[in-house]
């Protein structure tokens, strides 16, 4: 079988039945979700360096709102 690029499978979704499509997504959603465990410790790992930064007052902490901003532009850049 040849390989499908991404517009191909785009397009080939939208002759899918909503059921099928959510079938798909739920299919998708797992499949994103398997974490390899050696960076699933890595994460854990960073994590609680960072919040231990935070307890020890060393990091810089932002509101929310100026974070999500900040994300915003970076994915507006990207578009």
């Amino acid at each position: 079988m040849a390989k499908l690029t991404l517009e191909e499978v785009r397009e080939a979704v939208k002759e899918l039945t909503p059921e099928e499509r959510e079938l798909l997504f739920l299919d998708l959603s797992e499949e994103v979700e398997k974490t390899d465990p050696e960076i699933e410790k890595a994460w854990i790992a960073e994590a609680e360096k960072r919040a231990q930064a935070i307890l020890d007052g060393k990091a810089k902490l932002l509101e929310g709102d100026v974070v999500m901003a900040k994300a915003r532009a970076m994915v507006h850049e990207r578009i």
